[in-house]
């Protein structure tokens, strides 16, 4: 049991890597709010081990995949101004 549950581990560390490298720059909107993002490793590793257990994933998957539009655009480059304003 602890080889899986290390593996397991091993495999969402992986992919909140993998997360924090794809959605940073994501603006926090819906069920992405600041207790489950990915703008950090342990963010990431907590909203993925959300999404496993079934808690809010579709709200998460549809804050994701937004088109961009004025208000869930991704951010080029963002200053300290941007952060702010959201």
């Amino acid at each position: 049991m602890a080889n899986l549950g290390s593996l397991l581990l091993l495999i969402i560390l992986i992919y909140s890597i993998m997360g924090v490298y794809l959605f940073a720059e994501v603006k926090i909107n819906g069920a992405l709010n600041e207790h489950a993002n990915f703008q950090t490793i342990g963010r990431a590793f907590i909203t993925l081990v959300r999404v496993i257990t079934g808690e809010n994933w579709p709200l998460v998957m549809e804050a994701l995949s937004r088109d961009k539009d004025v208000d869930y655009d991704c951010i080029d480059a963002p200053t300290y101004e941007d952060f702010v304003r959201n």
